[in-house]
C-alpha cells in the first residue's frame, strides 16, 4: 500500500468528482420538489454504504494475510443472503418506510428508491474488488472505473432525464455503478489470470 500511496491519492480526488453531480444533473433539469424526491430517495438506500464500509477493514485484513482469498465464499454466505434481506425489505417495507420518514408526499421516491437499490447492492456485493485492486498495486484501475462511472452517469441522465424524470437519473446511478464494478472485476480476474 505504501507503494501506491500517488495512486490512492488520485483515485481520491477523482471519487470527489461524483457525490454531488447527480444533485447538479437533476437542479439543471428538474424541479425543487422532484430534486428532494430523489435526495430522499438516496438517503433511503445510504444505509446499504455503511455495510460495505464496516466490511473493508475486515476485507482488507483479509487479503493482506490470504494472498489467494476465496471472494466466492463471502459473497455465497453473507453477501448474497443480505442483498436478499435488503431487497425483501426494501420491496415489501419500502413505502411504509418512506410514510414513517417522511409523509405520503415522498411516495413517489419509491420507484426511484428501488432503481438505486440495484446499483448499490451490485455495489456491496462486489465491494471488495476495489480492496483486491489496492493490495495488488493497480488502484489506478479502481480510478478508471470511477471516471467510467462518472461518463456513465452524465450521458444517461442527458438521455433519460426528459422521459423519465427522477427515475432516469436513478437508472444512470444504477448503471454507472455496475459498469465500474463491472470494470473492476474485469481487471481482478486479468491479475488472478497472471498470478
Amino acid at each position: 500500500i505504501k507503494n501506491s500511496f500517488f495512486k490512492i491519492r488520485i483515485d481520491q480526488a477523482i471519487g470527489v468528482i461524483p457525490i454531488n453531480l447527480d444533485i447538479l444533473v437533476l437542479g439543471s433539469y428538474l424541479d425543487t420538489f422532484s430534486v428532494g424526491l430523489y435526495q430522499f430517495a438516496k438517503k433511503l438506500i445510504e444505509p446499504i454504504n455503511y455495510l460495505y464500509v464496516a466490511f473493508s477493514p475486515w476485507m482488507l485484513n483479509k487479503l493482506k494475510n490470504e494472498n489467494d482469498y476465496k471472494f466466492s465464499f463471502l459473497t455465497k454466505n453473507v453477501l448474497i443472503p443480505t442483498s436478499i434481506l435488503l431487497t425483501t425489505l426494501y420491496v415489501f417495507g419500502g413505502e411504509l418506510l418512506i410514510t414513517t420518514i417522511g409523509s405520503k408526499e415522498f411516495l413517489n421516491s419509491y420507484q426511484p428508491m428501488l432503481i438505486m437499490l440495484i446499483g448499490n447492492l451490485f455495489f456491496l456485493l462486489t465491494f471488495w474488488s476495489r480492496h483486491y485492486l489496492l493490495i495488488n498495486n493497480k488502484i489506478l484501475a479502481h480510478t478508471k472505473g470511477r471516471l467510467l462511472n462518472s461518463l456513465t452517469f452524465v450521458i444517461l441522465s442527458i438521455l433519460l432525464i426528459d422521459e423519465f424524470s427522477v427515475n432516469g437519473v436513478a437508472i444512470a446511478i444504477s448503471v454507472g455503478i455496475i459498469v465500474q464494478k463491472l470494470f473492476e472485476l474485469k481487471s481482478v480476474f486479468r491479475i488472478k489470470k497472471t498470478n
